[in-house]
């Protein structure tokens, strides 16, 4: 008899587990897991490097992540610890144009670019505006010497 509890006990605990596992294991597909979820039970991609560099250097690049992190900034040449997941990356410079580029994830393994470059256009720039000249009231007072 104890035997036959002791089997019942393991087949209603792999139902619970495979139940548990069919629940969380849409949520891995997905960026983001439904919000019930308790964070213990998704699967978070692991972090890798990602590097960048621009012409000329010194641009900020910014990433945003797709799987809901904060965004990060850093100085080209730079490079972010970030999610192995779909990126995009904004390259922004005083006086040049902003640029977003996609990162994707090349074999589940790496960033595809990485390192991510780019060559910043300069804004065009802007026209000059020119004041009126104030006319010159020193000779309209009227009253001459």
């Amino acid at each position: 008899m104890l035997r036959v509890q002791s089997i019942r006990v393991q087949s209603i605990a792999a139902l619970v587990v495979s139940s548990v596992v069919g629940v969380a294991l849409p949520g891995c597909s997905s960026s983001t897991a439904p919000s019930w979820m308790p964070d213990w039970m998704t699967v978070k991609p692991p972090f890798k490097a990602l590097q960048f560099e621009s012409s000329p250097p010194g641009a900020d690049a910014t990433v945003v992540a797709t799987t809901g992190q904060a965004a990060q900034t850093c100085k080209t040449p730079c490079s972010l610890s970030v999610p192995l997941s779909k990126q995009s990356v904004t390259f922004s410079l005083n006086g040049y144009i902003s640029q977003t580029l996609p990162v994707d994830v090349h074999d589940t393994t790496d960033f595809a670019p990485n390192p991510v470059q780019v060559t910043l256009q300069a804004a065009p720039a802007k026209p000059k505006t020119t004041r009126p000249k104030s006319p010159d009231t020193a000779g309209t007072s009227g009253g001459q010497r």
